[in-house]
């Protein structure tokens, strides 16, 4: 629950700060993400009616602050205009990410550290960008993350829960949209830079939620089937995961915000390097796997 508070009070202080106008579509939808999460965790709410909160919450977000329009690729001629159809792309992104981050806080100080180097990353590019009000708000989060952390790697003494790892989700997912209109160099990039700096979590939770659909399991029960997971029950500790997790993600994000500037030699470094640690955790699993 501090996570929330200080998450809140980051983002009135930074608008405050850099006199613009707040988004009380943003505050009501983080206060409602957090409220069903608290909500779940005291009596189990079914997940039709998570679902159905969070879809709500990312429509206030698209009413009050807008949805993406274009997003750009250097090393493709021109911009997709997505039109209308952003709305439903960044819709989705929202609520994949509300969850997916939930379903990611499984093991000790591994939602944590991802909300450490994931704000850095925001806070640096907004900085750079001179969007001072959400490099504000992202390193109160990571200070909040850090402070947290130290409580929660292995041996955890206490935990995320769906309160934070919600909330965090639902944030991460939202800064990319408070960038619209106000970074017009970086604008069409933004969603790029969104995922890559989240990649860890958005491909861990679709690749498991792909391999449990082609089985024809039932993808909204609880399991342990995420790659972080296979690991633990390979052997690995806690916080060898998290750690693991960390440098990557961290790797991912220092060549995110080098590429920026959105030269293609670069881009395609980029990519090629999200492709690489993507299938280097693949096979690292798979090798356990079968060592195990």
């Amino acid at each position: 629950m501090i996570i929330v508070v200080l998450g809140t009070a980051g983002y009135i202080f930074g608008s405050l700060w850099a006199g613009v106008e707040i988004s009380f579509g943003f505050l009501i939808s983080s206060i409602m993400v957090a409220a069903v999460s608290w909500l779940d965790d005291i009596r189990s709410l079914s997940v039709v009616i998570r679902f159905l909160v969070h879809a709500i919450a990312a429509a206030f977000v698209i009413f009050d602050i807008g949805y993406w329009h274009v997003i750009t690729i250097t090393a493709v001629p021109g911009s997709f205009d997505l039109g209308f159809f952003g709305s439903l792309v960044s819709g989705l992104w929202i609520v994949w990410m509300i969850n997916a981050y939930n379903f990611m806080d499984g093991i000790d100080g591994i939602a944590g550290s991802q909300a450490v180097v994931s704000g850095l990353g925001w806070a640096t590019i907004a900085y750079l960008a001179g969007t001072v009000e959400i490099a504000i708000f992202a390193s109160v989060l990571v200070g909040a993350a850090l402070g947290f952390l130290w409580h929660n790697w292995q041996p955890a003494k206490i935990f995320m829960g769906d309160v934070g790892s919600a909330y965090l989700g639902f944030v991460f997912a939202v800064i990319p949209i408070l960038f619209i209109g106000k970074s017009n160099d970086i604008d069409a990039y933004i969603p790029l830079i969104a995922v890559a700096l989240l990649w860890l979590f958005v491909f861990d939770t679709i690749w498991t939620f792909l391999r449990r659909l082609l089985r024809g399991e039932r993808v909204w029960t609880a399991h342990r089937e995420h790659l972080y997971q296979q690991l633990v029950r390979s052997g690995w500790q806690h916080r060898s995961v998290t750690v693991l997790y960390s440098i990557l993600a961290g790797i991912i994000a220092l060549i995110t915000v080098w590429a920026t500037s959105a030269a293609t030699t670069r881009f395609w470094f980029a990519a090629l390097s999200i492709a690489a640690v993507s299938v280097g955790i693949l096979i690292l699993v798979e090798r356990k796997k079968r060592l195990t």
